[in-house]
């Protein structure tokens, strides 16, 4: 079985504003830290919440120097 890591390494990254594109979302409505982290606004919710629910991800980070951070993918 592979490893968190390997499986990682293996993955082939889209550039996060593509993947917010084909999820309808506006590029205005995200924060982009590189090409493959984002932050999303959080009015996208607002402007979904009609639809059904999805699938977040969530990707905490911390530093020795830094605040903890979220990052959230869909």
């Amino acid at each position: 079985m592979k490893t968190d890591v390997q499986i990682a390494q293996e993955a082939n990254l889209q550039p996060i504003a593509d993947v917010a594109s084909k999820l309808g979302i506006p590029e205005d409505q995200l924060e982009l830290y590189g090409n493959h982290k984002a932050k999303v606004s959080l009015s996208v919710l607002k402007d979904n919440q009609d639809k059904p629910d999805g699938k977040l991800v969530i990707n905490w980070s911390f530093t020795a120097i830094t605040k903890p951070r979220c990052h959230y993918r869909y």
